[in-house]
């Protein structure tokens, strides 16, 4: 079974699918049979391709800021989904992005590949 009639199968069983992050919440939980369950384990990652990331958190965890960026992701298959939301303080967008990134309503969109590299000590 593919990611596409697990949602068609969660939507039949008034089942609602949201994104955060790597996770998938199914509500109401009780409604969610096991077998579907199983199977919504079994195509995790395709999933998380088809459900899109809400919208950013309101502050970031760790310092309460509240402008986020947002890149790209690439699978092994070539295909790209948007990544996750990236707090501005914490996580300064690359400078290596060619592409412009525009800040609208204190979010920066624009497309990153690559993540990061790690500049502790720089």
């Amino acid at each position: 079974m593919n990611a596409a009639e697990v949602l068609t199968e969660l939507q039949a069983a008034g089942v609602t699918i949201t994104r955060h992050g790597d996770r998938l919440r199914l509500a109401p939980p009780q409604a969610v049979p096991a077998n579907l369950l199983q199977r919504v384990r079994e195509c995790k990652a395709s999933l998380l391709r088809l459900v899109p990331e809400s919208t950013p958190p309101i502050s970031c965890f760790t310092c309460r800021g509240s402008d986020f960026w947002r890149g790209m992701v690439r699978y092994t298959d070539g295909t790209e989904a948007p990544g996750p939301w990236i707090c501005c303080r914490c996580h300064p967008r690359p400078k290596n992005d060619a592409v412009g990134s525009p800040r609208i309503n204190g979010i920066t969109q624009g497309k990153v590949i690559a993540p990061p590299q790690n500049q502790k000590g720089a």
